[in-house]
């Protein structure tokens, strides 16, 4: 017997204090159930619904299945869990213990029907996290409901759990290890199917993401997989990593765990016993450890790098936003400085940045900086960070993919941007992700403290939201009252530098930067 609406706003009304003015959605239609959310003053809310099975027991290290029919109208009025973690990278994101996160939220404006007819542009929001952390429960899409768009925001499995090859797979020449890749898929997957049902339109989306999230765009942009699940595409600080790792790199990390577990035998044996011990085994430091961000050539979801997908024409968009923020690297720094509780010295500056680029550290990095009083090899790590690991690549990923589709690059440079994490013997600046409480209202990581936009930088955040807005909407970010951004060529590298006394564009050249070749 279905639960009629007035019955389940009853049960609801019971279960919530009389201070919160919340009513129960219409019940929507889904491909896997009737679902019911939280009808607010300005939108409609539907939080924690399931977008496929739990990867639990057997399921550890298998591709997403789809969500089984739901018997009943399911109640999606709850942030589900966050993926399993214990890192939060200096206030990211909320530790968790949990395999059962596969949940996705759907936020519909107010005004927009949810009569099929409708068709609202739809935002696909990526967390990032370095592919270990982060969850869609620290983002508020307020100012992207506020210009009408829907707005999705997704859970993949993370570390250990999301990247992984696991032994046991029937062809030895693709692997599922990309599994974060494939919850992904799977999420926008059941976007295509159901979106129209909340008012949106599946032939207009938008996928977007930041830092791992943003890389996590990248790859969505190459996968094989990912073709026609969106249209348009906006990476923030995520073009890093563009070559990838490879089937070896994973299989050497299964193999590592394996012995730390004791779990020996042929390939289905080691498979079976990873597969039953406990979540908290592989969330321990020297596990959780040998997992960084970065996707691998699985030949499943993954067939080349980055660069070789943009030079043979295989790719899933046509218009896209890519950028990043002057002072990447402090963000990590500040990360490195609090743990250590002291400035970095020598050894820590040197140690880093080899555990970030192995072999390559000391011909691209290290320069000039040998031990000694007078360096602050704080600001150099930040510094040197920042330039090889976020800025230079961006800069080389647009000069290429701009020969292949519309690309608008900006830069992020407010330096008095707000912190949620705690301070260090530098200025923190523009720094990684210090460009989201521009874009998502009132963010502070999970456990960091609010500090509001002053007037010159809600002003920013204003001009930030209307470009992104309507690129999403059309595909170009131009608009009335706005500087005109143009799209980003290799000889003009036409650029949009974002700073509270205004938007400016600029023409942004590696050399200025000192960037590899």
């Amino acid at each position: 017997m279905k639960l009629s609406k007035l019955s389940l706003c009853t049960l609801f009304t019971l279960s919530i204090t009389a201070t919160h003015a919340y009513e129960l959605s219409d019940i929507v239609d889904t491909s896997n159930g009737q679902i019911q959310g939280v009808a607010e003053s300005n939108l409609v809310r539907f939080q924690g619904i399931p977008y496929a099975e739990a990867p639990i027991g057997a399921r550890r290290w298998e591709a997403p299945v789809e969500k089984r029919k739901l018997d009943a109208v399911y109640y999606a009025g709850n942030l589900a869990n966050t993926c399993a973690t214990t890192t939060n990278l200096g206030g990211f994101s909320k530790i968790s213990d949990s395999e059962d996160c596969l949940y996705l939220n759907v936020y519909v404006p107010k005004n927009v029907s949810l009569d099929k007819n409708q068709k609202a542009p739809v935002l696909f929001w990526i967390p990032g996290g370095g592919l270990q952390t982060g969850s869609a429960n620290e983002y508020d899409p307020q100012y992207f409901i506020d210009k009408g768009i829907i707005v999705v925001t997704i859970n993949y499995r993370l570390g250990p759990f999301g990247f992984f090859y696991n032994p046991n797979v029937a062809n030895k020449d693709a692997a599922f290890i990309n599994l974060g890749l494939m919850d992904q898929q799977a999420a926008l997957k059941w976007v295509n199917k159901n979106i129209e049902s909340f008012g949106g339109d599946a032939k207009n989306i938008t996928i977007f993401g930041e830092s791992a999230g943003g890389q996590s765009v990248l790859a969505n942009i190459f996968s094989p997989l990912s073709k026609n699940l969106f249209q348009k595409a906006i990476a923030a600080s995520g073009s890093y990593h563009a070559d990838l790792k490879n089937v070896a790199d994973a299989k050497q990390v299964t193999h590592t765990i394996a012995q730390k577990l004791n779990c020996v035998g042929d390939a289905a044996a080691v498979s079976a016993c990873l597969k039953s011990k406990p979540t908290e085994q592989f969330l321990t430091p020297d596990i959780s450890s040998l997992f960084n961000d970065g996707f691998f050539i699985d030949n499943t979801t993954l067939n080349k790098s980055f660069y070789q997908s943009i030079e043979s024409n295989e790719f899933n968009i046509s218009s896209m936003i890519n950028g990043f923020n002057t002072d990447e690297g402090s963000f990590f720094a500040g990360v490195i400085e609090n743990s250590l509780g002291r400035k970095m010295n020598y050894d820590d500056y040197v140690g880093s940045l080899t555990g970030l680029y192995g072999k390559n550290t000391q011909k691209h990095i290290i320069k000039n900086k040998k031990p000694n009083t007078s360096t602050d090899y704080t600001q150099a790590f930040s510094e040197d960070l920042g330039k090889y690991k976020f800025v230079c690549p961006t800069i080389t990923f647009n000069d290429l993919f701009s020969k292949k589709v519309a690309l608008y690059s900006y830069e992020f440079a407010d330096k008095s941007a707000p912190q949620y994490i705690k301070p260090i013997s530098i200025a923190y600046g523009a720094y990684h992700t210090g460009e989201l409480a521009y874009l998502f209202k009132d963010f502070r990581g999970a456990n960091g403290s609010l500090t509001k936009l002053n007037p010159s930088q809600a002003e920013l955040s204003k001009t930030m939201v209307n470009y992104w807005a309507n690129f999403i909407k059309t595909g170009n970010p131009n608009g009335d009252a706005l500087v005109n951004w143009t799209q980003y060529q290799n000889n003009a590298k036409n650029t949009l530098l974002f700073k509270t006394d205004g938007a400016k564009l600029i023409q942004e050249r590696s050399s200025n930067r000192s960037c590899p070749k």
